[in-house]
């Protein structure tokens, strides 16, 4: 279990850290390792990570969802800058505080300069159909994939 800015959460060591690393990583890692995960936090951490699922099945533009352990942080992933009314409202009816990660570039930088995107500009990829931007539903599919297979995987223990 670790702590983190977003809150309490399941974490995974990887490997130790060696100073050279340390050094790399000294401006991106936050947080303190609480303790080993128990069998209670895999079974809430399971049925958070179905209530979130449940609650973000209706956002047209929802990647991926995360309860933290704390059963009252929802953590939404987006791309895009999409209207967040209905993420508000979704957290505000549901009495969870709201965390948003944009996961997508800034809307401006999605278009080829075509005239078929809607907008100036180049991404210098060669075009619309060699994925200067990607759909969401497909970005979405990927998610739930990789969160499935991140699911399956067997947590290691901490301590």
């Amino acid at each position: 279990m670790i702590r983190t800015p977003r809150g309490v959460e399941m974490g995974e060591v990887l490997r130790p850290v060696n100073p050279r690393l340390r050094t790399l990583l000294s401006d991106t890692t936050q947080g303190q390792i609480l303790r080993a995960a128990t069998e209670e936090d895999d079974r809430n951490a399971r049925k958070h990570t179905a209530r979130a699922t449940s609650l973000i099945a209706e956002l047209p533009y929802a990647l991926d969802a995360e309860i933290l352990l704390d059963g009252r942080t929802i953590v939404l992933q987006l791309v895009g800058s999409q209207d967040h009314e209905p993420v508000i409202s979704l957290a505000e009816s549901n009495g969870l505080s709201l965390w948003i990660e944009q996961l997508g570039r800034p809307a401006e930088s999605h278009s080829c300069g075509s005239g078929g995107c809607g907008s100036s500009g180049g991404c210098g990829s060669g075009g619309c159909g060699s994925g200067c931007g990607g759909e969401v539903s497909d970005v979405r599919s990927y998610f739930t994939a990789l969160r499935e297979r991140m699911d399956d995987h067997r947590r290691v223990k901490l301590l």
